[in-house]
């Protein structure tokens, strides 16, 4: 449930910061268009501008500081000149105001209305859009690349859990209590054999308890892939020796732990008894086996993935028993929780990598 609401809580917040993408990008938009200069009319260049000056046929004009413009009406020409119609007409001065003065007065000095617009909020909109928008596109930027890689993190290094979800599962007490033992039992198995830091989650949630995937750190040994057979019939293992049966629960593990008995045998020469050699067609992906094999070899085949098996199977009932106290710990927190994890999980395991000092109380 936690890692539930902690997914919508992401979700939620991704959808913030979308949102706040999308309206600062039509922020920007909409002060660009602000932001361009105010033309109307026929545009004129600046020769043109003080020759209708000259001319005295400049009824009014307007210089826009921030455009660096000069907007304005001409009468039409008695006789030749620029700009003969007349009307409405825009000029782009330089920027750097040279011209500024000289066209004040000469305007000024024919009679003509002449106003000056600072442009205030221009500059205000430019000041927001080339300083503080910027910073805010960056900070959700890296804010949406952050939770972006988290969750892509997350994905990436999903664990290949040590069991499959249920096949059936009970709402009654005693099935959840089987539920809880089961997944307990993998958990403690997989701290036994591997440390308690490599098992990152249980739940009963969903019936599962997370471990590191066996090709995180490249190619898995003969060792570790014991260790993961023991892992995957850990929960049976826990049933039989704790509840005396083992249920319908354990098809997955069953059918895990088979396939990777069968890899070991067959695919990566892991038997002493078949020698290091590959026993998969080609592709392998359905684990069919070479055709021309002889009866006495798929026979030894069989006998050595049920060798794996078994004694995976006896590993795990070792650990299980020894550690039934932790086991049970574990189970009841999970019948409370529901999901188990972080620091709390490893303050569980912990007497199950440190036993001596956990006899000893100087854990936790």
């Amino acid at each position: 449930m936690n890692r539930a609401l902690s997914q919508a809580r992401a979700q939620r917040l991704l959808a913030a910061l979308l949102a706040a993408l999308l309206l600062l990008l039509v922020l920007v938009l909409g002060l660009l268009r602000y932001l361009a200069p105010d033309t109307t009319g026929t545009k004129l260049g600046v020769a043109d501008v003080l020759s209708l000056a000259k001319q005295g046929r400049i009824t009014d004009g307007t210089l826009l500081d921030e455009d660096s413009m000069l907007v304005g009406r001409a009468e039409p020409a008695a006789k030749g000149g620029p700009f003969t119609e007349g009307g409405d007409f825009s000029a782009s001065l330089p920027s750097d105001g040279s011209l500024t003065v000289s066209l004040t007065a000469a305007l000024s000095a024919t009679g003509a209305q002449v106003r000056v617009d600072d442009q205030d909020g221009k500059e205000r909109a430019r000041l927001l859009l080339t300083a503080f928008i910027p910073v805010l596109l960056l900070a959700d930027l890296v804010a949406l690349g952050l939770l972006l890689a988290r969750h892509q993190d997350r994905s990436a290094s999903e664990p290949l859990r040590a069991a499959q979800p249920r096949r059936l599962r009970s709402p009654d007490p005693v099935g959840r209590q089987r539920t809880a033992l089961h997944e307990a039992a993998h958990a403690v198995v997989a701290a036994g054999l591997g440390g308690a830091d490599r098992v990152q989650l249980v739940s009963m949630a969903d019936d599962r308890t997370a471990v590191p995937p066996l090709d995180g750190n490249g190619p898995a040994s003969a060792g570790e892939l014991h260790n993961r057979l023991a892992t995957l019939l850990a929960g049976p293992a826990a049933e039989r020796a704790l509840l005396g049966e083992i249920t319908t629960r354990s098809e997955g593990d069953l059918e895990d732990a088979t396939a990777l008995a069968h890899d070991m045998v067959a695919r990566w020469g892991m038997s002493d008894v078949l020698g290091p050699m590959r026993l998969l067609a080609r592709s392998g992906r359905d684990r069919a086996v070479l055709a021309d094999l002889s009866p006495a070899t798929r026979e030894a085949l069989d006998a050595e993935v049920r060798r794996l098996l078994l004694e995976a199977q006896t590993t795990a009932e070792s650990v299980v028993v020894r550690h039934r106290d932790v086991v049970e710990r574990l189970a009841d927190r999970l019948l409370r929780a529901d999901q188990v994890e972080g620091r709390e999980l490893r303050d569980l395991l912990d007497p199950v990598v440190h036993p001596v000092a956990a006899a000893a109380g100087l854990t936790g």
